[in-house]
């Protein structure tokens, strides 16, 4: 008699704490369920459910998270790349060089080795008059003095850096900005009225 019930109290309390697990979303096991009844209270067989649903549920908000910022990192690195990746060596891979007893060929163009190749830096922003081809005489001393004032700069300098993104004019020089003891050169040459702002498509007149 007793033992008969025995089952049905436990058969009570399975169906009570299903009802209860049902109505809280929370996930069981009838046959863990059923064996957990006969030895602990409903308290401890309910705290045990809780919990382990809280643990499942907060691991899986870890892994969807980290699903996200590895979905975002991959659409910036494929889209943006040189925007985020570039600055980490931007002032590394680049060393002026000698070339004719010059480092800069005129005003915005300077001798370079990068990665063990001989290549040619145009300053970004920068704009100064032609000396290989000049309109005029006027262009023509200009640009001498561009040039001269710029390798002074360099002749002169304590510290020697570039800011570049690695990208390629028409002619295959590397774009980049020239910082010379911690100031941007093409700013500097603006200021001292040796070359303007660069402007697509519209290009300095130097002779008017």
């Amino acid at each position: 008699m007793i033992a008969e019930l025995d089952i049905e109290i436990n058969n009570l309390r399975f169906q009570v704490l299903n009802l209860l697990m049902n109505k809280k979303k929370i996930n069981f096991n009838e046959s863990e369920l059923k064996s957990m009844i006969e030895s602990k209270t409903n308290e401890e067989i309910f705290k045990h459910y809780q919990n382990a649903t809280k643990k499942k549920i907060s691991i899986f908000k870890v892994i969807s998270i980290m699903i996200i910022c590895l979905s975002v990192l991959t659409a910036l690195y494929i889209f943006m790349p040189s925007k985020l990746f570039a600055d980490s060596s931007n002032t590394q891979e680049l060393s002026l060089r000698k070339y004719k007893d010059k480092f800069c060929y005129d005003g915005d163009t300077c001798y370079v080795n990068f990665n063990g190749e001989k290549k040619k830096i145009r300053l970004l922003e920068l704009d100064t008059p032609e000396i290989s081809k000049p309109k005029c005489k006027a262009e023509l001393e200009l640009g001498l003095k561009a040039r001269d004032y710029l390798n002074d700069l360099i002749n002169n300098s304590n510290s020697i850096e570039f800011k570049t993104d690695y990208e390629l004019d028409y002619f295959g020089r590397i774009l980049a900005y020239l910082i010379i003891d911690g100031e941007n050169v093409s700013a500097k040459i603006v200021e001292n009225n040796l070359g303007v702002v660069y402007k697509k498509n519209n290009k300095k007149d130097w002779c008017s």
